[in-house]
């Protein structure tokens, strides 16, 4: 799934709805429009977020790739999706943000 590039501007002019604008290569593009000022600026950041996200994820993994989960009190094995913690969560955050269902 492609996305807009970021950055994502959160715009709002008179009695209109908030727009979220992207700019790319070909120009600039309205992402969506939304009624509410907290909404418009969530979305906004979308791009950041999930880079931030991504960066994050990458620090707790090993030379082999995969998640430490060392500072988790989970009994469970994170290999077997049982694992609920914060890791395992940006993981599904990032997988959602990216099209997985």
């Amino acid at each position: 799934m492609k996305a807009t590039p970021g950055p994502w501007n959160a715009n709002k002019q008179n009695e209109s709805p908030w727009t979220i604008d992207g700019i790319d290569s070909r120009g600039q593009w309205q992402v969506g429009t939304v009624n509410r000022e907290g909404d418009a600026h969530l979305i906004a950041t979308a791009p950041e977020l999930l880079e931030a996200c991504k960066v994050i994820l990458e620090q707790f993994r090993n030379q082999e790739g995969e998640l430490v989960h060392g500072h988790c009190s989970a009994n469970f094995s994170h290999m077997e999706g049982q694992c609920n913690c914060g890791l395992t969560k940006l993981q599904q955050a990032i997988a959602k943000a990216e099209g997985a269902k």
